[in-house]
């Protein structure tokens, strides 16, 4: 989906089905006319600093830990919105 609309910014779980949420973010930024798009990334499972290392490595903007918090969210979305 994301390699048809293109979009600025995608927000999605670590545990989604037949992919993991970091090999979907490398995906994404592998991808010339997806590079610059922003993920962010929710988790309820996977916290702490040895989680940090994965998610850097996978190009990950910004991960989340559950329970969210929307406002975070929102605050997320509107500092990437304004880089763009």
């Amino acid at each position: 989906m994301a390699h048809n609309e293109r979009p600025d910014i995608v927000i999605t779980d670590m545990l989604i089905p037949k992919i993991h949420g970091t090999e979907l973010c490398q995906e994404i930024k592998s991808d010339e006319r997806l590079k610059n798009t922003a993920v962010i990334l929710m988790t309820a499972v996977y916290k702490g600093l040895a989680f940090k290392q994965d998610v850097d490595e996978a190009g990950v903007d910004f991960y989340v830990e559950k329970p969210l918090e929307m406002a975070k969210i929102l605050e997320l979305v509107k500092t990437i919105s304004k880089s763009l």
